[in-house]
């Protein structure tokens, strides 16, 4: 049986879009023989991602930067309701914020995501998803004129598993998929109080 983003799935830039790539970029991963990845040329994402059908019920959980809830909604990226309670693990762990201990480990530098709102849901029905764990960011900081990398592994070795949901931008199978559970505002001070990261020369 077809889930109800199949055809968004099965576009060719979908596992591109989840591994971190562009459609004007079609290469993201230099993989070995044996299936390896050697070298990534791509930032963010998830690493080597791999399908999986989310079943009906499944909660899910995204940290948007602004608006209403149909707006927040309006997103591909998210998290299981388990991976989101293992951001709590290490926000408590460390003496974070929510949304600082998230985009850490989900490496999300503060200009792609403000991370002040953030949105619960349940499937009404099995979607399509890429899943994987998060994928190295590394930027430039014109200010310090140094790299900034952004590993997606905790100083305890936690790491996360995101969910790249292809269709969700799509008013149409977001209602018909998606049912809200919660939604609340965030001080914007907590996106970025506590935000460490590791820097490279």
């Amino acid at each position: 049986m077809r889930t109800i983003n199949q055809d968004w799935f099965e576009r060719p830039e979908s596992r591109l879009l989840a591994s971190g790539g562009s459609p004007g970029n079609p290469t993201s991963e230099v993989v070995s023989p044996e299936g390896e990845v050697l070298l990534r040329i791509t930032n963010g994402g998830i690493v080597s991602p791999r399908a999986v059908t989310l079943p009906a019920g499944t909660r899910i959980v995204r940290l948007a930067g602004s608006g209403l809830p149909h707006i927040a909604l309006a997103g591909c990226w998210w998290l299981r309701w388990d991976q989101y309670k293992r951001v709590e693990q290490v926000a408590d762990l460390r003496g974070l914020s929510m949304p600082v201990a998230l985009r850490l480990l989900a490496c999300v530098p503060p200009e792609w995501n403000e991370m002040t709102v953030v949105v619960q849901a349940r499937l009404k029905v099995p979607l399509l998803a890429w899943s994987g764990v998060s994928a190295p960011v590394i930027r430039r900081n014109p200010q310090i004129g140094v790299n900034e990398i952004l590993s997606g592994v905790d100083e305890s070795g936690i790491t996360l598993e995101q969910l790249y949901i292809p269709g969700l931008t799509s008013p149409d199978i977001r209602h018909d998929s998606l049912m809200v559970e919660g939604y609340g505002h965030l001080p914007p001070e907590q996106s970025r109080a506590g935000y460490i990261i590791r820097i490279q020369n």
